[in-house]
């Protein structure tokens, strides 16, 4: 059973924060990589085309037709069976999503900043300047402080608090103290 407060908690946040911030810079990138790892440690199910729209325009996700994909031409017939959403194996070594997601509809391969995929096209370089740079490992406590900032100016007490009640999972969670 997925953890649906989670999921939404973390969609309603990077929909705040894209909305209160500009569009220039990678600081709400980095602060989506944050709350995407967050809701890693919970029971959540893939969520990332609730917001694929600011995920792209914020430049977490790339989209790019399959043909592109740097295996490609060893893994055409795999490519042409696809006909649903699809994690895509790490033929490398790595694990889910590692090696993009494929969405038939239309079709494409999505990759996530920072994930093996990404790393392998910048370094083919597919993706370069803002694309290509790392994701800020930032402390958690930095994305909450945007967020309720964020909150607090529109008025929306609701979702601070509800990552109020995530607190003892989260101090947990990152060996924090309370």
């Amino acid at each position: 059973m997925s953890d649906h407060r989670v999921e939404d908690l973390v969609e309603q946040s990077i929909r705040l924060v894209d909305s209160r911030h500009p569009a220039d810079g990678l600081r709400v990138r980095d602060w989506i990589g944050v709350l995407f790892h967050v809701q890693d440690q919970y029971d959540c199910s893939f969520t990332h085309f609730r917001v694929m729209d600011i995920l792209l325009r914020r430049g977490f996700t790339f989209r790019f037709p399959p043909v592109e994909h740097p295996d490609y031409g060893e893994r055409r017939e795999a490519f042409a069976a696809l006909t649903e959403f699809t994690a895509l194996k790490d033929v490398h070594g790595g694990g889910w999503l590692e090696d993009g997601y494929f969405d038939p509809d239309p079709p494409f391969v999505y990759c996530d900043a920072g994930s093996a995929l990404w790393r392998r096209m910048v370094h083919l370089g597919r993706l370069a300047g803002p694309a290509a740079a790392p994701l800020r490992e930032l402390p958690l406590i930095d994305v909450l402080e945007a967020i309720a900032a964020a909150g607090e100016e529109l008025g929306d007490r609701g979702l601070i608090a509800d990552w109020r009640e995530l607190e003892p999972d989260l101090c947990d969670l990152y060996g924090l103290g309370t």
